[in-house]
């Protein structure tokens, strides 16, 4: 892969996609690893899935070429848009703790709790995770 949009190639097979929280640039990343099956880890928050989402299309991605999507944890700003991408990328398979699968299956508890912690700053920045399919 070639420097295209907010992918960075790192190493070979290895780019860091920006995910553009806060509509910050190089806050957070997700790692692509361009193997036959490509894989994301992390994927930040709903409010910037749109740029992630963008990036791989840049890089020549189609909707059928994600394999996996690994969370390390659910926190908002690594795992907040993982519904959103399963939208764009509907064959990837989420890796994630059985802890945290939970609360992206029915991730209204972390919504709700988020907006009590962070207020205003929640819409700003992570935005709501959507659901994902059991």
């Amino acid at each position: 892969m070639s420097a295209t949009g907010d992918v960075e190639p790192l190493t070979e097979g290895l780019s860091a996609v920006d995910t553009r929280t806060a509509g910050m640039s190089k806050v957070t990343a997700g790692y692509l690893i361009a193997a036959p099956r490509p894989t994301l880890i992390e994927c930040g928050p709903a409010k910037s899935i749109d740029n992630v989402i963008e990036s791989l299309w840049a890089v020549g991605m189609d909707p059928a070429d994600l394999a996996y999507l690994v969370l390390t944890h659910v926190h908002l700003d690594h795992a907040g848009g993982a519904g959103d991408l399963l939208g764009a990328f509907p064959s990837a398979r989420v890796i994630v703790s059985e802890l945290g699968a939970r609360h992206l299956v029915d991730p209204s508890r972390l919504n709700r709790s988020a907006r009590q912690v962070y207020g205003d700053f929640h819409d700003e920045v992570y935005g709501d995770c959507t659901p994902i399919a059991a």
